[in-house]
């Protein structure tokens, strides 16, 4: 059976049990449920943050200093 884990780049995968032991020792975490949700809210907090620091400038809507010879009639 394969374990979850988060290896110390920061990269998502999967272990070995038989390899877990030197995994671990190599610094990797193992990722329960509970640690793959936080992860994914974070994720999607840091995502949301981002989105909103960098949207596009809107458009200004730009006014004819001339005036339209059909306006006054």
């Amino acid at each position: 059976m394969n374990v979850r884990i988060l290896a110390p780049t920061g990269d998502l995968g999967y272990v070995p049990e038989e390899n877990l032991a030197a995994a671990l020792e190599a610094g990797a975490k193992v990722m329960t449920p509970d640690d793959m949700r936080q992860l994914r809210q974070e994720v999607f907090m840091q995502h949301g943050i981002f989105k909103e620091a960098h949207q596009r400038p809107e458009k200004r809507k730009r006014r004819s200093i001339v005036k339209s010879s059909r306006r006054g009639r």
